[in-house]
């Protein structure tokens, strides 16, 4: 993967990751057993496969500098139909349609089903 618009869309994501990580430093913030993200994608008109950047992003932020301290992260697509979920062991799910039904699951070390 080397387009431009892919890195440049994986790089927002682990950039909104990491702002809304830094929140757990504050004074007063509370933590649960389970702290999820949710991120609405308005940025992937250019983004023609999920598959293509969802490997990589999983992958970067199981092995990010800073602390990942969320155990699920949602990427919401901009068509406001398909939610991406990440979880911290790298498993990879495409969530879509009404009642989200699961689609396709994969982890890192697996092809695309």
């Amino acid at each position: 993967m080397g387009d431009w618009i892919e890195q440049n869309w994986i790089e927002a994501m682990k950039g909104y990751t990491r702002h809304k990580a830094g929140k757990f430093a504050l004074p007063g913030f509370a933590t649960h057993d389970r702290n999820w993200l949710l991120i609405y994608d308005n940025w992937s008109p250019g983004i023609h496969g999920y598959h293509e950047v969802a490997k990589p992003l999983a992958q970067q932020l199981s092995n990010c500098e800073w602390r990942n301290p969320f155990e699920k992260i949602f990427i919401l697509q901009g068509d406001g139909q398909t939610v991406w979920e990440f979880s911290r062991d790298a498993e990879i799910t495409k969530l879509h349609g009404p009642g989200h039904s699961r689609q396709c699951e994969f982890t890192l070390g697996e092809t695309e089903p």
